[in-house]
Protein backbone atom coordinates (compact mmCIF):
# COMPACT_ATOMS: atom_id res chain seq x y z
CA UNK A 1 0.00 0.00 0.00
CA UNK A 2 1.69 3.05 -0.82
CA UNK A 3 1.11 5.98 1.68
CA UNK A 4 -0.38 9.49 0.01
CA UNK A 5 0.92 12.74 0.62
CA UNK A 6 -2.42 13.78 2.57
CA UNK A 7 -1.31 10.60 5.04
CA UNK A 8 2.04 11.63 5.51
CA UNK A 9 1.30 15.41 6.14
CA UNK A 10 -0.93 14.31 8.46
CA UNK A 11 1.48 11.97 10.56
CA UNK A 12 3.47 15.05 10.35
CA UNK A 13 1.22 17.01 11.93
CA UNK A 14 0.37 14.48 14.89
CA UNK A 15 4.24 14.21 15.42
CA UNK A 16 4.89 18.10 15.66
CA UNK A 17 1.72 18.23 17.62
CA UNK A 18 3.25 15.83 20.29
CA UNK A 19 6.53 18.19 20.17
CA UNK A 20 4.77 21.10 21.03
CA UNK A 21 3.07 18.86 23.83
CA UNK A 22 6.05 17.77 25.33
CA UNK A 23 7.14 20.89 26.02
CA UNK A 24 3.48 22.65 26.87
CA UNK A 25 3.41 24.91 24.36
CA UNK A 26 0.62 26.11 22.40
CA UNK A 27 1.70 27.21 18.91
CA UNK A 28 -0.43 29.76 16.64
CA UNK A 29 -2.34 27.33 14.37
CA UNK A 30 -5.07 27.62 11.50
CA UNK A 31 -5.31 23.82 11.54
CA UNK A 32 -3.97 23.24 8.47
CA UNK A 33 -0.51 21.69 9.15
CA UNK A 34 1.10 25.11 9.66
CA UNK A 35 2.20 26.04 13.24
CA UNK A 36 4.00 28.89 14.70
CA UNK A 37 5.06 29.68 17.80
CA UNK A 38 7.69 32.59 19.67
CA UNK A 39 10.91 31.00 21.57
CA UNK A 40 11.84 33.68 23.84
CA UNK A 41 15.73 34.54 23.83
CA UNK A 42 18.10 34.36 27.10
CA UNK A 43 20.58 36.91 28.12
CA UNK A 44 22.53 38.36 25.02
CA UNK A 45 20.21 36.15 22.38
CA UNK A 46 17.20 36.58 20.20
CA UNK A 47 13.35 36.13 20.63
CA UNK A 48 12.97 33.54 17.76
CA UNK A 49 9.89 32.67 15.65
CA UNK A 50 9.44 28.85 15.17
CA UNK A 51 7.19 28.16 12.18
CA UNK A 52 6.75 24.43 11.18
CA UNK A 53 5.09 22.88 8.21
CA UNK A 54 3.72 19.32 7.39
CA UNK A 55 1.00 19.72 4.24
CA UNK A 56 0.82 18.11 1.43
CA UNK A 57 2.60 20.70 -0.74
CA UNK A 58 5.76 20.50 1.75
CA UNK A 59 6.09 16.92 1.01
CA UNK A 60 7.96 16.42 4.82
CA UNK A 61 7.97 18.15 7.76
CA UNK A 62 9.63 22.29 7.14
CA UNK A 63 11.12 23.72 10.39
CA UNK A 64 11.81 27.54 9.67
CA UNK A 65 13.19 29.89 12.58
CA UNK A 66 13.25 33.52 12.06
CA UNK A 67 14.18 36.81 14.01
CA UNK A 68 13.23 40.01 14.29
CA UNK A 69 16.03 41.34 12.04
CA UNK A 70 16.03 43.00 8.56
CA UNK A 71 19.01 43.38 6.20
CA UNK A 72 19.30 46.72 4.58
CA UNK A 73 19.63 46.43 0.45
CA UNK A 74 23.16 47.61 0.83
CA UNK A 75 23.90 44.80 2.63
CA UNK A 76 22.37 41.96 0.56
CA UNK A 77 25.71 41.02 -0.84
CA UNK A 78 27.39 40.92 2.27
CA UNK A 79 24.22 38.66 3.54
CA UNK A 80 24.55 36.42 0.28
CA UNK A 81 28.13 35.96 1.39
CA UNK A 82 27.79 34.72 4.74
CA UNK A 83 24.67 32.43 3.84
CA UNK A 84 26.89 31.04 1.68
CA UNK A 85 29.94 30.76 4.25
CA UNK A 86 27.12 29.03 6.62
CA UNK A 87 25.90 26.71 4.44
CA UNK A 88 29.21 25.12 3.47
CA UNK A 89 29.92 24.68 6.80
CA UNK A 90 26.80 23.67 8.19
CA UNK A 91 24.53 20.92 7.15
CA UNK A 92 21.55 21.58 8.75
CA UNK A 93 20.40 24.15 9.34
CA UNK A 94 20.37 25.91 6.09
CA UNK A 95 20.50 29.89 6.28
CA UNK A 96 18.62 31.73 3.32
CA UNK A 97 18.24 35.85 2.30
CA UNK A 98 14.16 36.63 1.59
CA UNK A 99 13.20 39.49 -0.14
CA UNK A 100 10.37 41.11 -0.04
CA UNK A 101 9.04 43.81 -2.21
CA UNK A 102 10.45 46.35 -4.63
CA UNK A 103 12.96 48.93 -5.58
CA UNK A 104 13.58 51.06 -2.59
CA UNK A 105 10.91 49.94 -0.64
CA UNK A 106 12.26 45.97 -0.80
CA UNK A 107 13.37 44.37 2.50
CA UNK A 108 15.38 41.57 3.14
CA UNK A 109 15.50 38.95 6.11
CA UNK A 110 17.49 35.94 6.90
CA UNK A 111 15.72 32.94 7.70
CA UNK A 112 17.07 29.30 8.88
CA UNK A 113 15.45 26.47 7.80
CA UNK A 114 15.68 22.62 7.97
CA UNK A 115 13.83 19.51 6.47
CA UNK A 116 12.59 16.16 7.22
CA UNK A 117 12.09 13.92 4.60
CA UNK A 118 8.52 12.75 5.26
CA UNK A 119 7.99 8.89 6.03
CA UNK A 120 5.03 6.37 7.05
CA UNK A 121 4.40 6.79 10.98
CA UNK A 122 7.04 9.49 11.40
CA UNK A 123 8.53 9.16 15.59
CA UNK A 124 7.84 12.31 17.50
CA UNK A 125 11.19 12.04 19.03
CA UNK A 126 12.83 12.01 15.76
CA UNK A 127 10.82 15.24 15.24
CA UNK A 128 12.18 16.48 18.61
CA UNK A 129 15.83 15.93 17.67
CA UNK A 130 15.19 17.68 14.04
CA UNK A 131 13.31 20.78 15.34
CA UNK A 132 15.79 21.09 18.64
CA UNK A 133 19.00 20.43 15.99
CA UNK A 134 17.31 22.96 14.17
CA UNK A 135 16.45 26.14 16.66
CA UNK A 136 19.96 25.19 18.26
CA UNK A 137 21.61 26.34 14.31
CA UNK A 138 19.43 28.93 14.63
CA UNK A 139 20.37 30.53 18.19
CA UNK A 140 24.50 29.68 16.52
CA UNK A 141 23.55 31.77 13.24
CA UNK A 142 22.09 34.60 15.10
CA UNK A 143 24.46 34.77 17.60
CA UNK A 144 27.34 35.84 14.51
CA UNK A 145 28.96 38.98 15.43
CA UNK A 146 28.99 39.24 11.27
CA UNK A 147 25.20 38.30 11.25
CA UNK A 148 24.30 41.33 13.54
CA UNK A 149 26.74 43.74 12.16
CA UNK A 150 24.45 43.41 8.87
CA UNK A 151 21.42 43.03 10.19
CA UNK A 152 19.07 45.71 12.16
CA UNK A 153 16.62 44.71 14.96
CA UNK A 154 12.72 45.54 13.89
CA UNK A 155 10.97 46.52 17.33
CA UNK A 156 8.93 44.58 19.26
CA UNK A 157 5.06 44.91 17.88
CA UNK A 158 3.31 46.99 20.08
CA UNK A 159 0.31 45.69 21.94
CA UNK A 160 -3.08 46.47 21.31
CA UNK A 161 -4.44 48.27 24.58
CA UNK A 162 -8.66 48.29 24.97
CA UNK A 163 -10.55 50.86 23.99
CA UNK A 164 -11.76 53.64 26.00
CA UNK A 165 -15.37 53.43 26.71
Amino acid sequence: MTTTPDQLARDGVTAIEAYFSARNATPVTAGDGRFSIYIPGGEGTETLQLALASTPAARGILARVKARRTVAQSDWSKALLLVNKWNRSSPLPHAVLATRGTGSAATGHLLVEGYLTPMPGIDAAQVARFVDTVVAGARQFWSSDSIRSISTAMPAPVSATPAAG
